[in-house]
């Protein structure tokens, strides 16, 4: 559901609409990164297997969308602001090194590919940390990313790699897994529900208010402590068994399950209506109370369409082939697959 709520406003955001917000979801899929990382090296995942799971879920969709954009830039490049057909950019944006583009941003071809360029560092980091001592992993990773902080933080080496890899936005994986932690223990589960749920509304109105605000200077502590509160009160009232399951519970989770998929490809649903729906053919204005319900809804649900037929499917043939070749038993991991 944090993921359904995560999705949607930064599908929002993109749609440049005033009052603009929504870019704190990007906080939120992280924070709930690293908790769910926590929850999988916890539960006994090996290093090769975590590898594997983590490749065959972020590459396959990904690959797509980004050759798509080079094809786009290609053949139609008006219809890109910034992107263009070029085959170094390409190679670096599918193999996740951070580059600066042609506008000055550290954005890949598919431009939201920047945050998987930190899921994938994020990864890597964990991956090192469960190899050199699993059962430190926690401390491991926290030491890893502060000395990656750091480092590239005063040192003089390419100032892309410099403004990338010394964000603070990094420690936000970090306090995720702070996050399982804490639900693992079930510090909190005893606190007034009501106290609870105030907690994780409030979270969510602070960061509206602070970006609608323009006070968000550093990015970890205005929304990435918020959506540490957010993820400690969803999970808490989980616990609780305070979330009833229900046909609107389903469909956020539905969504949630699809959104990957929907934030890789929102993008295309956006510009497809700026540019074609609006700019070319004059058909809804994408800034109005319609064209934004239509904008959000049809990234929703082609987002969905697009997890069910591509991104599930792919995700489970390569994953099984990977399992295949190692000769790993995927009945051993099969219901370890969503994570």
């Amino acid at each position: 559901m944090l993921r359904a709520i995560a999705s949607t406003m930064v599908v929002y955001y993109h749609i440049s609409v005033i009052p603009v917000f929504g870019s704190f979801g990007v906080d939120i899929f992280f924070v709930l990164s690293g908790f769910v990382m926590a929850m999988i090296v916890q539960n006994g995942e090996r290093p090769l297997t975590f590898l594997i799971n983590r490749i065959t879920r972020i590459v396959p969709l990904y690959w797509i969308l980004t050759t798509g954009v080079i094809i786009i830039a290609m053949a139609k490049p008006e219809l890109l602001s910034s992107t263009t057909a070029n085959a170094t950019n390409y190679l670096k944006s599918i193999f996740f090194i951070p580059y600066t583009k042609e506008n000055g941003a550290l954005n890949p071809v598919l431009a939201v590919g920047w945050t998987l360029n930190y899921e994938m560092y994020f990864y890597l980091l964990i991956w090192i940390s469960i190899v050199t001592k699993k059962n430190y992993y926690l401390t491991l990773t926290f030491i890893y990313l502060i000395i990656s902080y750091c480092v590239t933080g005063n040192t003089n080496i390419d100032q892309t790699y410099k403004s990338f890899y010394s964000n603070s936005i990094i420690f936000e994986f970090g306090i995720g897994m702070i996050a399982y932690k804490i639900y693992n223990h079930k510090y909190i589960v005893k606190l007034n529900s009501l106290i609870i749920t105030t907690v994780g509304i409030s979270s969510i109105a602070i960061m509206v208010y602070l970006e609608t605000s323009g006070k968000v200077n550093i990015r970890l502590i205005e929304f990435g402590i918020p959506s540490f509160m957010l993820l400690l009160s969803a999970i808490t009232l989980e616990q609780k068994k305070l979330i009833k399951s229900n046909l609107i519970v389903k469909s956020i989770v539905e969504i949630g399950n699809a959104s990957y998929a929907t934030y890789l490809s929102h993008f295309y649903i956006v510009i497809g209506f700026e540019k074609i729906g609006f700019e070319m053919l004059n058909f809804i204005d994408p800034y109005s109370t319609i064209g934004v319900i239509l904008i959000i809804s049809t990234s929703l649900f082609s987002g969905h369409i697009l997890y069910k037929y591509v991104d599930m499917p792919l995700s489970r043939y390569f994953k099984y082939r990977c399992f295949k070749i190692f000769k790993i038993d995927p009945c051993i991991q099969k219901s370890k697959f969503n994570s």
